[in-house]
């Protein structure tokens, strides 16, 4: 039953609202369906983000095939939705800035960008996490935690709002300047990149808090002042508990999920929620799916993708989610009547992802049958998932979360060549709806490698087999990874 005269309050560093280059990865994808299906569920719902104008970042490529990053500026589209909420000024390093809180309106669903209007102030709002100094990094989250505290004190009656949500630990600054007393705190990686620490001289500075330590974890501050932590999954949940075990009383867990309308192929969902769902209505929408697959690969190269496998690999590049394990696949078996898709973008500070970008580049140079998309986004996102036939999800067990890329393939009936990790336990059956390389200790190489081939047989000899996984994926996944699932318990007053 939703609670009519409460709202919810969330902030994130990144949402991806439809159009636009608000976000770098999966916690902006995240924040955005949940922004969407609470707009459609009609909650009074408010998610805190920055504007950052020239969003993430692109690349192009020079003559010796190095990665160039460049600037990702908002689109029209976008901005154009946009509409001037609030003006006024807060105070950041002891100089007024003024900020300008732009709206984004569904039905009673805001999400609510600040935007510094200062020629000294404007690297605040420049890029998704790219700064060039610790200082930078520290400003922009303190501004963004003023800018909050503000809009909400003259905009918002404060005993109208039930909960606080901060995600990831850059939000937790907020609590340090203004009291409430249900803040929650929502953890989205293990990994040290999502736990950000600072110098105490720049909290002493700007706020006159003296910390003990030289080094002020954020983490410590969203795990402290929360009344409770969330993580994002059952195993991510053990994780954490060894990494906080101080916390441990107020330590639970929701797996994330996906905005099923947003995510499914249209035609897919109306038959699956008609229940006339058959294996050969399937096969008709997936050769329609990947005829547009093959339609958009055309931009890169002139590529038959029919009766041929084809595997894509589509997320961050980042080492954890282990980029190398298709490379080298691909390399050690140049005889396989298949494709490849791979599709992502590293953060322009990681050499190690640069350097996977660029042997990206050079193997879809070198094989025809090899497509690099380093301009991966959410409609390419949606393309890839819904028409591939292979969807890698490789991370090394114990460094993602949870993962939301699997699930928006298995819903479409694309299944899955997964490590076990994140949700993964929760959901997939091995050999059933999808199919898992390695357990926990071991997910090598070479288990990967035998997998797949193992897959590439069963692709081409046994398509029954295969055709019936699909179908399972879809009709086992949509009830387990619907976000309403999450929503209703992050809020059950309001679901």
């Amino acid at each position: 039953m939703q609670n009519l005269n409460m709202k919810i309050i969330n902030i994130a560093p990144e949402i991806a609202i439809e159009n636009s280059n608000n976000y770098a990865g999966g916690l902006g994808t995240l924040e955005g369906d949940k922004f969407y299906e609470l707009a459609k569920l009609g909650v009074d719902y408010n998610v805190f983000s920055l504007l950052y104008r020239n969003g993430y970042v692109s690349y192009e490529f020079d003559l010796n095939g190095n990665p160039q990053p460049m600037p990702q500026p908002q689109p029209k589209e976008f901005l154009e939705k946009l509409k001037k909420d609030l003006e006024f000024d807060v105070r950041v390093s002891d100089e007024d800035v003024k900020v300008i809180a732009w709206k984004f309106s569904i039905n009673k669903a805001n999400a609510i960008f600040f935007e510094a209007k200062s020629n000294k102030w404007n690297f605040l709002n420049n890029r998704v996490y790219i700064e060039n100094s610790t200082e930078e990094r520290f400003y922009k989250y303190v501004f963004l935690a003023k800018a909050i505290k503000e809009y909400i004190e003259k905009n918002m009656e404060i005993d109208k709002i039930k909960y606080i949500d901060m995600q990831e630990a850059y939000t937790a600054i907020l609590p340090l300047i203004f009291r409430f007393n249900n803040y929650r705190f929502v953890i989205h990686t293990p990994g040290k990149w999502g736990h950000p620490d600072f110098p105490k001289a720049l909290f002493k500075k700007e706020f006159e808090l003296d910390f003990f330590n030289d080094k002020v974890v954020l983490t410590e501050i969203g795990n402290a002042t929360a009344s409770k932590i969330f993580c994002v999954s059952k195993k991510h949940f053990e994780i954490i508990n060894k990494m906080f075990p101080h916390f441990s009383n107020k330590i639970d867990y929701v797996t994330n999920g996906i905005n099923l309308d947003r995510w499914m192929d249209n035609e897919i969902k109306s038959h699956y929620e008609k229940n006339d769902l058959s294996i050969e209505r399937f096969l008709k929408i997936k050769e329609r799916l990947k005829n547009n697959l093959e339609n958009f690969i055309s931009n890169f190269k002139n590529l038959e993708i029919k009766n041929k496998l084809v595997v894509a690999w589509a997320r961050r590049i980042v080492e954890y989610k282990r980029p190398e394990l298709i490379l080298r696949f691909i390399k050690r078996n140049p005889d396989l009547n298949a494709v490849y898709i791979i599709a992502g973008k590293a953060h322009p500070h990681d050499t190690y992802g640069l350097k996977m970008m660029k042997e990206f580049y050079r193997i879809s140079q070198e094989k025809k049958n090899v497509v690099f998309i380093p301009e991966y986004n959410i409609e390419i996102a949606k393309l890839i998932t819904q028409s591939v036939d292979i969807f890698l999800f490789t991370p090394t067990p114990g460094w993602e979360a949870s993962g939301t890329s699997f699930m928006k393939a298995c819903v479409n009936g694309t299944p899955i060549l997964t490590s076990f990790d994140g949700a993964v336990p929760e959901v997939v059956e091995n050999n059933k709806n999808s199919w898992i390389f390695g357990d926990e200790k071991n997910s090598s190489y070479e288990l990967f490698e035998s997998k797949l081939k193992e897959i590439y047989k069963i692709f081409f000899e046994k398509r029954e087999e295969y055709n019936k996984i699909c179908l399972n994926a879809i009709f086992s996944f949509i009830s387990k990874v619907d976000i309403k699932n999450a929503l209703k318990k992050y809020y059950p007053e309001f679901l």
